[in-house]
């Protein structure tokens, strides 16, 4: 059969459809082996610094966990190693364009693209361990479940985190980038960075040369501190915990749930999670909005004009201002122009809409700020605040105006946080007053609730 598949002889009830699996096949017969060019293991998974070894044994459980749930099936694997080669086809052509190994990238880009993403083999074995439930026969002839010493299941459940390591398997003259690749991916897919134990155990080299970070850097395969996660700070990501989002206690009296459903779609789009620091800034910076939110909804705004997004622009820029945030305005991050970038770990986005039914889903381009970077640990979270003018007799809780979106649909590491603030609102009034007015109007005259009093627009509609 591997000889029908290589292409040295044929069969007449056998047909060959794909040309890629020829090499494959050949390179069995002629025992030209991949070699491992990346190892994973639950043991291996870095730990961020100052982590008590208890913490940091429940993150590398965790992040284990999700990263065996998603490759449970041979095309999740298949779709890792497409994405694999896909970067390792981009770094190899960056490296050769900034005059690293020129020769030899340039070899490894067209072997690359000869071989194609079936030759970047995933592979990760499986585990198989149930109780013991087969009747063995004793010495006195009773027949009954056999006693161990061990218990089989727990076994298995060191076996999972200590032992079971999966690999990253490709030809021989493509293991260094391809190596990079896989860390690069892992990194971003998963938010796991492996510890140096890792590489020696494939014997290979145990750092990524730093010419080659600065040339991957500077074509934004990568930015800055994922560099660093793969070097200098080789350490995993974190998930967000619900106390760590700093959610007023006024808003969770409102919607109790909040916490819970906004941690839980925030660490289900965040798949790998985000470093210490990062979480420390976002939980500052959404400090600060909730307090922007919370005298946007207290003051005459939510029933005023609002001219445009400069000016919205302008009113969070001094938000995060009063609470001593530093923040970059309209500068290039990542290669193109932001709208603030807050604490030097927070995109900030800011959109004007019109009149929506579902602003929660208006200008859905919004949060696709932070991908300008392959992998970019400081553009995970985009926060999007819009401003749009409700519906008449649409308007929202505070609680409802925090919503949480996936970036896209192949970005499993980014997330946007939207907040969505209503401007222009047709307040709701007390109707016709034939009786004693409650104000100087004369009878017959609409009265206007207090909350609209001032607002032209309300005077006209009522």
């Amino acid at each position: 059969m591997l000889r029908i598949f290589a292409g040295e002889l044929t069969h007449p009830t056998v047909t060959i459809d794909s040309a890629r699996c020829a090499p494959l096949a050949r390179g069995i017969l002629d025992r030209e082996l991949f070699h491992r060019a990346f190892a994973f293991r639950g043991r291996f998974i870095a730990s961020p610094p100052g982590l008590r070894e208890g913490t940091a044994d429940q993150n590398r459980q965790a992040l284990w966990r999700r990263i065996i749930k998603e490759l449970e099936g041979l095309h999740a694997r298949f779709e890792l190693g497409q994405e694999i080669h896909n970067v390792t086809l981009r770094c190899a052509l960056a490296l050769a364009e900034a005059g690293i190994e020129r020769s030899s990238m340039t070899s490894r880009a067209e072997t690359l693209e000869t071989i194609g993403p079936e030759q970047i083999i995933v592979d990760v074995p499986a585990l198989k361990a149930e109780a013991i439930r087969i009747l063995a026969r004793y010495p006195n002839g009773a027949i009954k479940v056999p006693e161990f010493s061990f218990n089989p299941v727990k076994w298995s459940d060191a076996y999972e985190l200590q032992k079971r390591t999966g690999y990253v398997f490709c030809p021989r003259e493509v293991v260094p980038i391809v190596g990079v690749a896989s860390k690069i991916v892992f990194l971003g897919r998963f938010g796991v960075a492996l510890a140096i134990e890792a590489d020696g155990y494939i014997k290979t080299t145990p750092s990524i040369p730093e010419a080659w970070l600065a040339a991957l850097v500077q074509a934004r395969l990568i930015d800055v501190l994922a560099s660093e996660h793969l070097s200098s700070k080789r350490y995993s990501l974190l998930t967000v915990r619900s106390d760590e989002l700093r959610i007023p206690d006024t808003w969770i009296q409102e919607d109790p749930d909040l916490p819970h459903r906004i941690v839980g779609e925030i660490n289900g789009s965040l798949s790998g999670g985000l470093t210490a620091d990062h979480i420390k800034a976002l939980g500052t910076v959404l400090s600060a909005l909730y307090a922007f939110v919370d005298n946007w909804f207290g003051s005459d705004q939510v029933t005023r004009d609002l001219d445009d997004e400069a000016m919205l622009q302008a009113k969070l820029r001094d938000c995060f201002g009063y609470s001593s945030l530093s923040v970059a305005e309209g500068t290039v991050v990542g290669g193109g122009k932001l709208d603030l970038f807050v604490a030097d770990a927070v995109l900030v986005e800011n959109k004007f809409h019109g009149e929506s039914r579902a602003p929660s889903i208006a200008a859905p381009a919004a949060g696709m700020q932070g991908r300008r970077y392959a992998i970019a640990l400081n553009a995970q979270v985009v926060i999007v605040v819009l401003g749009y003018r409700p519906r008449p007799g649409a308007f929202p809780s505070k609680s409802a105006c925090v919503t949480i979106h996936s970036i896209a649909t192949g970005d499993r590491n980014r997330v946007e946080i939207r907040f969505t603030l209503p401007y222009g609102a047709v307040m709701p009034f007390w109707g016709t007053r034939r009786s004693k007015p409650l104000t100087n109007e004369a009878p017959g005259q609409n009265v206007i609730g207090r909350a609209a009093v001032g607002s032209r627009r309300m005077t006209k509609a009522a």
